[in-house]
């Protein structure tokens, strides 16, 4: 062991750095399934109700083949270091290790930036104000010049970029980095960014949801399905935390492990709370077979007329029972004029079942 420990070929693997290897594996490989069957369960829901795809749907299912790919690289950076029983591993495969964590970057870093675009493009269908869809336009320009600033950071921090992983290799030989200064700035830029964007996008539906006439408990279960992504932040904030605390930290190969954990987590919890909000029938299903009710007093009618107050007025964006020139519709009246002009947030949440009521 001792002979082992001076070979400069040999690189030791920590306890710390195999406890970090498994935890990888024990989080994300649950998360992964979790994530696609939420995917196929959004895509077979949409197709099975007859709703034709849209730009939100073809953005998760980039983010999520990004995602796939960035996965599969990162376990099997980690999963080298995994047996307990592995106590040093050579140099070679330590650089090998680093080399897919740095080809995974830019995977993660679109796999992201799609995932947050698909949200605000499936926002922009529910919110109908101006002001806020300016708002909505600004972030995904935004989001979209962040997510390209990222990657070609990622790509041209080192050129030639094997010097990241080979910095004593010949191709080093003249290559131009980065400080460590930028290296950890930068990421932690991004970090921040991607924690304000999760609040603002996890806190946006109360634009429009608190203005839905719809039951309050109704009300809260879409805002729960759209605010998942709240723990998505929590990662993300302890991958920030990890970054800043890395140039003290010399068990590098804990540090990294540790990062692509709460990185994939992210991701992953990403992906699975854009596509929630879409599977939103599908759960008060099921909480409605475990007992939670969600009747309201009109329940006799159709839900795109449910809310009427009974004097008439204009209500909310489902189209519900009305007045016009002073005079209330009548229940079939105002059952065909709202089906005619029923939004799409009533079609995205409930797809098709409540139009054919």
């Amino acid at each position: 062991m001792a002979a082992a420990s001076l070979d400069p070929t040999l690189v030791p693997i920590s306890d710390a750095a195999h406890h970090a290897a498994r935890v990888y594996l024990g989080v994300t490989i649950p998360l992964y399934a979790i994530a696609l069957s939420t995917i196929v369960a959004r895509i077979a829901f949409k197709l099975r109700s007859s709703v034709r795809l849209g730009l939100d749907d073809y953005l998760i299912i980039i983010s999520f083949v990004l995602a796939t790919g960035d996965w599969i690289l990162l376990t099997i950076a980690v999963a080298w270091c995994t047996p307990y029983s592995l106590k040093f591993t050579t140099s070679f495969t330590s650089q090998q290790s680093i080399k897919l964590s740095v080809i995974a970057i830019p995977f993660w870093g679109f796999s992201i930036g799609f995932i947050k675009l698909s949200v605000a493009v499936l926002l922009l269908r529910f919110q109908h104000s101006r002001p806020w869809r300016l708002v909505l336009y600004a972030l995904i320009s935004i989001l979209a010049f962040v997510t390209l600033g990222s990657f070609l950071f990622a790509i041209l921090q080192c050129i030639p970029l094997s010097a990241v992983w080979d910095p004593t290799g010949p191709s080093a030989v003249g290559a131009k980095c980065v400080g460590p200064n930028p290296a950890r700035v930068v990421p932690t830029f991004v970090g921040s960014f991607s924690i304000a964007t999760d609040l603002v996008l996890s806190l946006f539906p109360l634009t429009f949801i608190l203005t839905l006439r719809r039951p309050a408990i109704e009300k809260v279960l879409v805002s729960c399905l759209m605010a998942v992504g709240l723990t998505a932040s929590a990662a993300s904030i302890m991958r920030v935390v990890v970054l800043l605390k890395w140039v003290n930290d010399r068990d590098g190969m804990f540090v990294g492990f540790t990062i692509n954990t709460l990185a994939a987590t992210e991701m992953l919890i990403g992906s699975i709370a854009a596509c929630l909000p879409c599977l939103k029938s599908t759960v008060q299903g099921l909480l409605i077979r475990c007992g939670v009710d969600f009747s309201s007093a009109d329940e006799d009618l159709p839900s795109f007329v449910r809310g009427g107050d009974g004097r008439g007025g204009r209500r909310g964006s489902f189209g519900e029972v009305r007045m016009e020139d002073g005079k209330k519709w009548s229940e079939s009246e105002a059952s065909g004029r709202s089906a005619a002009t029923a939004t799409d947030t009533e079609r995205v949440f409930e797809g098709t079942r409540d139009s054919l009521e």
